[in-house]
């Protein structure tokens, strides 16, 4: 199917208000059901309800699972194609080349981006936290989706790893004269700092409070990152 669409075959499918696809090329997989209502659910005006009903569709979901590309583009074709339509909805206008429907159907080729179901999925999995209790579980999530630069740590490798996202959401949260129209560039010192540190440290091993400590020694380094050339040449 994406040889299909990299090759410009069939593109006028997606506009079309149901994907016509193989049925006997599906296969069930065990211990995962199918959500009710899914669909209906999903908000393609707000990400932050779209990811939040995702997750909740699937919150028990393993993380191999959960980066499997046949079962997003399975989503992004059947069960969730009317919201991938809505979401992006040059292929409904005639106006979606092919690179539009890749990048919007398709895992990218870094598996981890801002725009795919898969990203929304991860971004409360990384975020969510059970043990600030029921009502406040969704804290970072709902800031994490506040600023879309926060969203930029989706596609780094430091984003596997739910501690450091967690630390480093808490001492934004925290630190509200950091997290404000500079935030573009603290949030791409603060990767490049930890992509750095990580050459010498395993950061895996590492909770929340590591990453919390770390960025509080930066802290006035980060007040004083307000360009981009700043950041590339530290």
């Amino acid at each position: 199917m994406r040889d299909k669409v990299k090759a410009g075959i069939n593109l006028s499918n997606y506009g079309k208000t149901e994907f016509p696809y193989n049925e006997k090329m599906v296969r069930l997989i065990a211990n995962l059901y199918q959500p009710t209502n899914l669909l209906e659910r999903l908000d393609y005006t707000d990400d932050l309800i779209s990811a939040k009903a995702l997750y909740e569709a699937y919150p028990n979901m393993s993380p191999l699972l959960a980066s499997n590309d046949c079962f997003w583009t399975y989503l992004t074709h059947v069960d969730l194609f009317q919201y991938i339509q809505a979401r992006w909805p040059k292929v409904l206008r005639g106006e979606a080349d092919k690179n539009y429907i890749e990048s919007h159907w398709f895992q990218g080729g870094n598996f981890f981006q801002q725009t795919s179901l898969s990203s929304l999925w991860w971004s409360v999995y990384c975020t969510i936290d059970e043990a600030r209790g029921y009502n406040r579980k969704y804290e970072i999530t709902d800031f994490f989706f506040s600023n879309i630069t926060y969203r930029e740590f989706v596609g780094t490798t430091l984003f596997r790893h739910k501690e450091a996202i967690i630390g480093i959401m808490e001492f934004l949260m925290e630190h509200p004269d950091i997290a404000n129209s500079y935030a573009k560039w603290r949030i791409r010192f603060i990767m490049k700092y930890f992509n750095q540190l990580g050459a010498v440290k395993v950061l895996s091993y590492f909770k929340r409070d590591f990453f919390k400590a770390e960025l509080e020694k930066k802290k006035d380094t980060l007040l004083n990152r307000t360009q981009e050339f700043e950041i590339e040449n530290e």
